[in-house]
């Protein structure tokens, strides 16, 4: 087994997919939306086992919907909807959820902001934080104080200060590369890794200076979702071909061969061990599982919904989410040995884009 396994918790990939003609995911959507507007009344009573949470604490999904601009908050414990879908930005793309659980990042595409949720009230925290031009990923850092958003659209990234005002303020803006998608933040919140989908590389940026440490990576392609663990980064190719790419996080160089996925992965998770890799294949209905942890990775292939988008993990581990943007709806994978999807899909609450899933203190 290589020395990755059982390293840190790995960094939340970058889950959020921007607006206007640099983001492909959006070309069609608002025609989809008149066939999905029956789904977004409902979301579907599923029958899930997970492991209990503690008892002030539910594991809830949030989901942006990019038509009608909601995020949809889902229990994990029920496959029940929490509420009605909360209403955001316009077209909502990315999101995070703070490490304690408290607050929820949703970058707004079209309208080039933030927004803030309270989990205790499920609402939105005073007004939307402006930010770059069309906000794609967002991550939350590991010690809760800072959050940052990829802008597609200005080739930056922006970074919010989580201790001022009400729901925090964008304190920075660093200039990356060629429009700027995913963004992760490694498990010890030195490094911000951020995928540049337009230049085929990915941008380190030290988190003590705010500042881009050396050149891009050259990962080639199309870089769209990141995850990091303490001493791996994983990289989504999103092209037809389909492939992860893998850095070293201590010599930041590309090790290895590809891995082939399906056809334009996008979204990635990957769990704690860190062993396990879920990838969500956009052009091929279907979510990739690699066994990272394995001195030769294997890569199992799970049918899904239309166009799944992102894939996260439950703080546990037990299970993943998938975002089915096309059919409107989510698939839920056991993580299990092998891994195997649960049931029919959670009917969504519009035209899902990302997802971020947390433990959050019960109201």
């Amino acid at each position: 087994m290589p020395d990755d396994a059982g390293c840190e918790q790995p960094g939340r990939v970058g889950a959020g997919r921007g607006g206007g003609d640099r983001q492909p995911w959006r070309r069609g959507l608002r025609a989809r939306a008149a066939n999905l507007a029956v789904l977004g009344a409902l979301v579907a009573a599923v029958s899930v086992t997970v492991p209990a949470a503690a008892q002030d604490e539910r594991v809830l999904a949030y989901v942006t919907n990019v038509v009608p601009g909601t995020v949809s908050v889902v229990d994990a414990a029920t496959g029940k909807a929490v509420g009605d879908p909360v209403d955001v930005g316009e077209e909502p793309a990315g999101v995070a959820i703070s490490p304690d659980g408290e607050r929820v990042y949703v970058t707004n595409s079209a309208s080039g902001s933030v927004s803030v949720i309270d989990t205790a009230t499920q609402a939105v925290l005073g007004d939307a934080l402006k930010v770059g031009a069309q906000p794609a990923g967002v991550a939350v850092s590991p010690d809760n104080s800072r959050v940052y958003v990829a802008d597609s659209g200005s080739d930056t990234v922006s970074v919010i200060d989580t201790g001022k005002g009400e729901n925090g303020e964008v304190v920075d803006s660093v200039s990356v590369g060629d429009s700027p998608q995913g963004v992760a933040v490694g498990p010890d919140g030195a490094e911000v890794y951020v995928t540049n989908t337009g230049g085929g590389s990915v941008s380190l940026i030290d988190t003590s200076t705010r500042q881009v440490a050396g050149e891009p990576i050259d990962v080639g392609g199309t870089p769209w979702g990141v995850t990091a663990s303490a001493k791996r980064v994983y990289v989504t190719d999103a092209t037809a071909s389909g492939t992860v790419k893998v850095i070293d996080a201590a010599t930041r160089q590309v090790v290895g061969e590809p891995i082939g996925v399906g056809s334009q992965p996008r979204g990635l998770a990957l769990t704690a061990d860190p062993a396990r890799l879920y990838v969500a294949n956009f052009a091929s209905k279907s979510v990739s599982v690699i066994e990272v942890g394995e001195d030769t990775p294997t890569v199992t292939s799970l049918t899904v919904g239309s166009q799944p988008q992102d894939v996260a993990l439950t703080p546990d581990d037990s299970r993943a989410c998938v975002t089915n943007t096309a059919s409107g709806n989510l698939s839920l994978i056991e993580n299990t040995t092998p891994p195997a999807v649960q049931g029919e899909p959670v009917a969504g609450g519009g035209t899902p884009v990302d997802v971020a899933i947390g433990s959050v203190p019960s109201g």
